[in-house]
């Protein structure tokens, strides 16, 4: 019902460094690369072991990337969406918002695909 995305994210990387690190990641095994800004990397990888290995591999060739700001990560998108009603949505919207700003929760994740959204855009 979800897939996963795992990436390797660098931030504030010395300008000079970066087409230096994005080559070196794609050689690493990293299935794509985004640029996000002039200081900021995502390297994109299939599994988490691929991740662990490109995250590895950075460290050890560039020593001097500040690793708090080298972050491994896996993102969850669902393949399946489910509709749900109006009054659903509503409920469902408050617990989200509920689950959002709660402190100990990093990230909601839901497969929910709210019927009145989808009408306003048309």
């Amino acid at each position: 019902m979800f897939t996963e995305r795992h990436t390797v994210l660098l931030r504030d990387i010395d300008k000079q460094y970066v087409d230096d690190i994005i080559m070196f990641g794609i050689d690493q095994g990293a299935d794509d690369v985004v640029l996000i800004d002039d200081e900021s990397i995502e390297f994109l990888c299939s599994t988490a072991k691929e991740r662990d290995e490109v995250r590895r591999a950075l460290t050890e060739k560039f020593c001097f990337l500040d690793t708090a700001n080298l972050h491994a990560l896996q993102h969850v998108h669902p393949k399946v969406f489910v509709a749900i009603s109006d009054e659903a949505a509503t409920r469902s919207e408050r617990l989200l918002s509920a689950l959002n700003d709660h402190t100990d929760v990093l990230d909601v994740i839901h497969n929910a695909k709210f019927e009145r959204y989808d009408e306003e855009k048309l």
